[in-house]
């Protein structure tokens, strides 16, 4: 099996829309704190702020201009999707695939930390490895199908507890989508996948 391209795209469309948010939220407190500085310029203590407010300035046309330019990216890219599911799937699909792709690795992230004491709290290797493998985890749905892929992790223990789950992750997909017919897990190379054919 080979990666659709919501797949392939998928974290890379979130970055960009959290790099955007980000960039947008700096701007919006530069243009604040611009404000504030203005509003103190105009009281008595008479203060020359205008350099700084010309540097202050510049940083927010730079950083509205990056998350503009960010935003553009991210349309792009996600308007591909939208054209060709609009074409020949439908696009509740696009948003069924989006939330059911958080919704499944909210299941598969593991939170276990082994304390050594209360100061310096030890993260054990293994887990973190496993939700770092898991936090690739993308569902596409299809009208007439979906797919799951998971990455396995590299740590034969941290795949162990991967493959350990594949009852579970089986029945999870399946109790949220009824209404397709769930193979059983096929591995290819470094990853592991499952299909639903709708019925």
């Amino acid at each position: 099996m080979s990666k659709t391209y919501f797949m392939k795209s998928f974290d890379s469309l979130w970055k960009i829309l959290s790099f955007t948010i980000l960039f947008e939220l700096l701007n919006l407190t530069i243009k604040l704190v611009i404000f504030f500085i203005t509003k103190l310029k105009s009281t008595t203590l008479k203060l020359d702020l205008t350099t700084v407010i010309n540097f202050l300035n510049n940083g927010s046309h730079i950083l509205g201009n990056i998350a503009i330019g960010l935003f553009i990216v991210f349309g792009l890219m996600i308007s591909k999707e939208m054209i060709y599911r609009v074409r020949y799937d439908n696009l509740l699909n696009l948003l069924k695939s989006m939330s059911g792709t958080f919704k499944i690795r909210r299941f598969l992230t593991h939170r276990e930390i082994l304390k050594k004491d209360d100061e310096h709290p030890q993260i054990n290797q293994t887990v973190e490895k496993y939700n770092r493998a898991v936090n690739h985890t993308v569902i596409d749905i299809w009208n007439t199908q979906l797919i799951l892929y998971l990455k396995l992790p590299k740590e034969y223990q941290a795949q162990k507890m991967l493959k350990g789950m594949e009852a579970e992750i089986k029945e999870e997909i399946a109790s949220a989508y009824p209404d397709y017919l769930i193979s059983t897990f096929e591995r290819e190379k470094n990853s592991l996948w499952l299909k639903g054919t709708r019925k």
